[in-house]
């Protein structure tokens, strides 16, 4: 499905992944360090809500990029409409979990909630799955 063929697009959306994997991996550079430190703490539960919302963020760019390079009519725009619009592409890995991770992200931008490191994290590992098996990650 996410063949893009606009390549100023495809680099802008592979750019602002490896920001999501700079971040990623800098948190978790962060929360190793020794008993008592910030790893020990509530913040280390809620650090990944970040990275999170980066990876859902390139996701709903890559859908965008589709949308508008297959001419699809309407207005959705919001990353739950675009992905409801494609739901029934066959080359989702797992379009319900994504769905899902995609309510989380819609729940910290809007409603300010926070969710667990373990959380965040299987859901930036789903879509970074996403976009490696639409090889849109690059070499």
């Amino acid at each position: 499905m996410a063949f893009i063929t606009d390549q100023a697009a495809l680099l802008a959306i592979q750019s602002e992944w490896s920001a999501v994997v700079r971040v990623r991996d800098r948190m978790r550079k962060l929360m190793s360090g020794p008993v008592g430190s910030i790893s020990d703490g509530a913040l280390h539960s809620v650090v990944y809500n970040l990275p999170l919302l980066l990876a859902f963020n390139v996701l709903e760019k890559v859908l965008q990029a589709l949308k508008k390079q297959r001419q699809i009519p309407g207005h959705g725009e919001r990353l739950g409409e675009l992905m409801d619009i494609f739901q029934g592409d066959p080359s989702w890995l797992e379009w319900s979990v994504l769905r899902d991770g995609e309510r989380l992200r819609h729940a910290i931008e809007h409603d300010g909630e926070l969710f667990s490191g373990v959380d965040c994290l299987a859901d930036i590992a789903a879509v970074e799955e996403q976009l490696g098996a639409w090889q849109l990650l690059g070499p």
